[in-house]
């Protein structure tokens, strides 16, 4: 007896079919068990090879687990390479800078127990360094700052050589648009008596009120023209009269008659904004200007709450959702072992058949 031939469009609706189901599984895996649900698919559907042992099913679960790997896998493990490119250090987003900077000061105020100051100066008054130079050392830039002559302005014959040319990717926006060998910065400071900096000397993290939580340290700026090492930054004052408002003092835009330095950003409608306490906060560009005067004074006393009034969190997710995500795993769990054994069934079927000759 010869054994039976499948009828011309099987092997095609077979693999449609099996091709679905992996699909299925696969999904079902990735929303129960997050990362770990490749894996878990893997183990499934190598079981199910085993369990129905034929041919077309393994074909096709090689096909699709190649497209996996190809669509998936891969981008996702050449993103953070990618990331890395685009922001120069390997942070993916300019909330992650600012998250840098944070750490830095904080770093700096342990070891001496005081947060920088916003601008370093000379016996006579002359400003010579910015705090982002100040706090090079924590953030592994210690050479470049140690060859730096700190009694010196940043502009000095000196000091313009060791630090003119030199870009740092953690004080860049990742979104803003510069030119090549751009070495300005992208956040500056906010100094008055509601913020993190004094113009008369250096603060302790216990002069803050409110364990830090509503004090404004550093902003964003679009284009501020200013170099990394540049000793200056934006005073209250300053940055409240480069904003305008329209006559109602209701929404907030910028003015592009006045190109000076002010709070702004490339993002789509939103501004990050840094606190004393390490949080990055946002906040839209046309938040109305009375609540920008009330956030540079420190006055606003849930700063987390008015960011959240704007852009809410997405919701964590619900137990309920969970439970469902693993019933629908189940589901494709049982319709993939049940595929394969209909498969095996119907493939020794076949093989047993006699053909009329």
């Amino acid at each position: 007896m010869i054994p039976a031939s499948d009828p011309p469009n099987a092997p095609m609706q077979f693999r449609l079919s099996t091709l679905f189901l992996i699909i299925f599984v696969v999904a079902a895996s990735l929303a129960a068990f997050g990362a770990w649900g490749i894996w878990t698919a893997a183990v499934l559907l190598l079981a199910a090879f085993f369990l129905n042992r034929a041919v077309r099913l393994w074909v096709g679960i090689l096909e699709v687990l190649a497209v996996i790997f190809l669509g998936i896998i891969c981008p996702g493990l050449l993103l953070p390479a990618l990331e890395g490119e685009r922001t120069g250090d390997g942070g993916p987003s300019c909330p992650n800078n600012l998250k840098q900077i944070g750490i830095s000061l904080y770093a700096y105020h342990e070891k001496y127990h005081h947060f920088p100051e916003a601008i370093t100066r000379d016996a006579n008054g002359k400003p010579l360094l910015s705090w982002r130079a100040q706090i090079l050392p924590m953030m592994e830039y210690g050479p470049l700052y140690d060859r730096l002559r700190h009694d010196e302005p940043w502009n000095s014959t000196h000091n313009a050589k060791i630090c003119g040319p030199v870009p740092i990717p953690t004080f860049q926006c990742p979104d803003a648009y510069r030119g090549t060998n751009d070495c300005t910065t992208n956040y500056l400071a906010v100094i008055g008596p509601g913020t993190a900096w004094r113009k008369e000397g250096p603060v302790k993290s216990s002069d803050l009120p409110d364990d830090n939580s509503r004090t404004v340290m550093v902003v964003e700026t679009v284009n501020s023209g200013v170099h990394w090492a540049e000793p200056y930054d934006l005073t209250v004052e300053e940055a409240l009269a480069r904003l305008k408002s329209d006559l109602k003092g209701e929404p907030l835009t910028m003015d592009k008659n006045n190109p000076e330095p002010r709070i702004s950003s490339n993002h789509s409608g939103k501004i990050n904004v840094l606190f004393a306490d390490g949080r990055i906060l946002t906040f839209p560009k046309k938040m109305p200007l009375s609540l920008w005067e009330k956030l540079l004074a420190g006055n606003v006393k849930d700063v987390g709450a008015l960011s959240d009034q704007y852009f809410p969190k997405s919701p964590e997710p619900s137990h309920w959702s969970y439970l469902l995500s693993l019933l629908v795993w189940l589901l494709s769990v049982v319709l993939l072992f049940r595929r394969a054994m209909i498969s095996r069934r119907d493939r020794i079927a076949l093989s047993s058949e006699p053909i009329q000759v």
